[in-house]
């Protein structure tokens, strides 16, 4: 069992940790009990986060009366060694080195499955769940799972994981040299050799970077717009993207897109989480 001590005008929280097996591994999460019969939100944290990173450090806090589940994927942090399995050889690609330089996007959704699993496990009948950047990403990308009195929020969501690659190789031939290179190493069995980027967040592995290049084109908003349960968009008003979010809410079928743009956010709405949390308050309370 773990307390966090709350912020000025914050609950104090306790959480108990829970392994999640998934994969042939055990996945780590927090578990914050709500009222009973309450709601279950299940947290995905973003690039190089984790359980206690993002909104899920401060939603518990704020959204007492609902359970939460924040979840450690495989893809927390940027890098991290299991100390549990002696380390032999960071590329080779044994399991004892894990973190988001090695993402594997269907270990991703493997992992979100599992923890709505073991939401609905602990007795909660609504599942509702929460992804911050790429975590919003997963939390799409498993919308047509969940039942119809379930939901997703996505926070400042990651549509397309395809995108980064012009980020960071904006050289069309600079691009195609660095995918030829992680082609020929996933090609030779070393997809978990790590290769240099010049930007966030400076490195990532041959394999992972080739499976971002073969993503199928739109598959993030088809699999949304398949799904059947009401979505909130929320974004910072100071992100660039705010405006496409707020109208991929409202090009969702039958009406179950809904945003909240929070005026003077971020991308980690610093300084204004409890607007962050008002907005998930009252989309929960309404579905």
């Amino acid at each position: 069992m773990i307390e966090f001590s709350p912020r000025a005008g914050y609950r104090q929280t306790t959480a108990t940790v829970e392994e999640i097996p998934v994969g042939g591994q055990a996945i780590t999460a927090l578990y914050y009990a709500g009222a009973p019969d309450a709601p279950c939100l299940v947290h995905v944290h973003g690039k190089g986060g984790n359980a206690v990173s993002g909104p899920s450090r401060f939603l518990p806090q704020l959204l007492h009366d609902v359970a939460h589940l924040a979840v450690n994927m495989r893809c927390r942090d940027l890098a991290y060694t299991r100390y549990d399995i002696p380390l032999r050889d960071f590329t080779s690609g044994d399991p004892s080195v894990g973190g988001g330089y090695w993402e594997d996007l269907d270990e991703g959704r493997d992992d979100v499955t599992a923890a709505v699993a073991t939401a609905r496990a602990r007795g909660h009948s609504r599942v509702v769940v929460v992804g911050h950047s790429s975590g919003g990403f997963y939390a799409g990308m498993v919308a047509d799972q969940l039942d119809e009195h379930e939901a997703v929020v996505l926070l400042s969501p990651i549509t397309d994981n395809r995108r980064a690659l012009k980020w960071w190789f904006p050289d069309a031939d600079e691009r195609a040299a660095a995918l030829k290179r992680a082609r020929s190493l996933v090609a030779a069995g070393d997809g978990a050799t790590l290769l240099p980027l010049s930007r966030w967040y400076w490195a990532i592995s041959a394999a992972s970077l080739v499976q971002r290049a073969d993503e199928p084109e739109g598959i993030w908003p088809q699999t949304l717009a398949a799904a059947h349960v009401p979505v909130l968009l929320l974004a910072g008003g100071d992100e660039s993207r705010a405006a496409d979010w707020r109208h991929m809410a409202e090009e969702l079928p039958n009406g179950r897109g809904h945003s909240a743009i929070i005026d003077g956010a971020d991308h980690f709405y610093v300084g204004r989480e409890d607007k962050v949390a008002e907005a998930v308050r009252s989309f929960v309370e309404a579905i």
